[in-house]
C-alpha cells in the first residue's frame, strides 16, 4: 500500500467487485506496516484479529453477503480506544501494565460490525495532551512530507493516525479531537480529517482528555471517504430484500423533496430494513452517527418539527 496509496472508495470498489481479496489486502497491509522504516507509527499490531476479520470478510463477499462499502477495508486505531484483551495505554508508559479492556470501545464494535479489519493501534501524544505529536516513550512518528534527512513533526495528538494514512499504510485511522487532535495532524500530513461535534457520537471505551470537549473522527485520504453522502449507504445488513427496501426509501425521499417536502439531514437520517436492523446513512460518518445515545429522541424531535 505504501507505493500506491488507495482510498476507502477505491479499495471498496476492488473488494466488492472481487478484484481484491480481503485476506490478501490484510496481509499486504500488515507486511507494509512491519517493513515501514518508521517504527514509531504503530504501537501494536493486531495480527490475529486482522486475519480473522479479513477471513470473515472473504467468506461474506464470496457468498454475496457483503456488510456494505466498508467490508474488508483496513482501519487503524489511536491508542486510546479500548481493544478487547489489551491495556489502553494512551501513549503513556505508566498505563502499560494496566488491566486489559474487557470489550472493544463502542466505535470499534460499530466499525467491526460493518466489516472493517482492525490492523493495529497507532502512536499518539501522551494522554492526548499536545498538538505537536511528540511522544518520548514510543518515539515521534516522522511526517512523510519531511525532506530527506529531516524529521518534521506530524501534529497531534493523533500523530500516528495522520502519518499512517499519509504514508499509505492504511486508508483510514480513527482519532480523537479535543482542541485540534484530528484537524492538526490532518493538516500537517496533507490528508483529510473529520472532527465531529462534541457529544455527537458515543465516547464509551475511549480514554478521556476532557470529557466536556472530547470528540472523535476519521483521518483518511479524500473528502469522498469522509463525506456522509459519498462514503456509501449501508452498514449492517446485506440481504437483497434490504437493498431493494433502501432503494425504494431513497427514491421515495427524492420524490418528497421534488414535491416540496422538507429536506432531511445531509446524507439522510438512515432507515430500517424490513427486519428492523438500522442502516446508518453514510459510511464512516453514518456509522458513527448511529452511535449517538440520544438518536431516538433526536429523531422524534425532527419528526415533530
Amino acid at each position: 500500500m505504501t507505493k500506491q496509496p488507495r482510498s476507502i472508495a477505491r479499495l471498496s470498489a476492488l473488494l466488492q467487485s472481487g478484484a481484491l481479496d480481503p485476506v490478501a489486502l490484510a496481509e499486504e497491509t500488515l507486511a507494509a506496516i512491519q517493513s515501514h522504516p518508521d517504527a514509531a507509527v504503530f504501537t501494536t499490531l493486531l495480527t490475529d484479529r486482522a486475519r480473522a476479520e479479513a477471513e470473515a470478510s472473504r467468506r461474506r463477499l464470496a457468498e454475496g453477503r457483503s456488510l456494505g462499502v466498508l467490508d474488508g477495508v483496513p482501519v487503524a486505531w489511536k491508542d486510546l480506544f479500548d481493544i478487547e484483551g489489551l491495556p489502553t495505554t494512551a501513549g503513556s508508559r505508566v498505563l502499560r501494565e494496566s488491566a486489559p479492556a474487557g470489550r472493544d470501545a463502542a466505535v470499534v464494535r460499530a466499525l467491526s460490525a460493518a466489516g472493517m479489519v482492525g490492523v493495529g493501534r497507532v502512536n499518539m501524544s501522551e494522554f492526548a495532551f499536545s498538538g505537536l505529536g511528540i511522544n518520548p516513550h514510543y518515539g515521534t512518528p516522522r511526517n512523510p512530507a519531511s525532506p530527506a534527512g529531516e524529521h518534521r513533526i506530524p501534529g497531534g495528538s493523533s500523530s500516528g493516525s495522520g502519518v499512517a494514512v499519509a504514508a499509505g499504510l492504511v486508508p483510514v485511522s480513527i482519532g480523537t479531537d479535543t482542541g485540534g487532535s484530528v484537524r492538526i495532524p490532518a493538516a500537517f500530513n496533507g490528508i483529510v480529517g473529520y472532527k465531529a461535534t462534541r457529544g455527537r457520537y458515543s465516547m464509551e471505551g475511549v480514554f478521556p482528555l476532557a470529557r466536556s470537549l472530547d470528540s472523535l473522527g476519521p483521518l483518511c485520504r479524500t473528502v469522498q471517504d469522509g463525506d456522509a453522502r459519498a462514503s456509501g449507504r449501508r452498514a449492517s445488513c446485506a440481504s437483497g430484500r434490504c437493498r431493494s427496501f433502501l432503494r425504494h426509501s431513497r427514491n421515495r425521499r427524492l420524490r418528497r423533496r421534488r414535491a416540496g417536502g422538507r429536506l432531511g439531514l445531509r446524507g439522510g437520517r438512515g432507515t430500517a430494513c424490513p427486519g428492523g436492523r438500522p442502516h446508518p446513512p453514510g459510511g464512516l460518518p453514518g456509522i458513527l452517527r448511529d452511535l449517538r445515545s440520544d438518536g431516538p429522541a433526536r429523531r422524534a424531535r425532527h419528526r415533530r418539527g
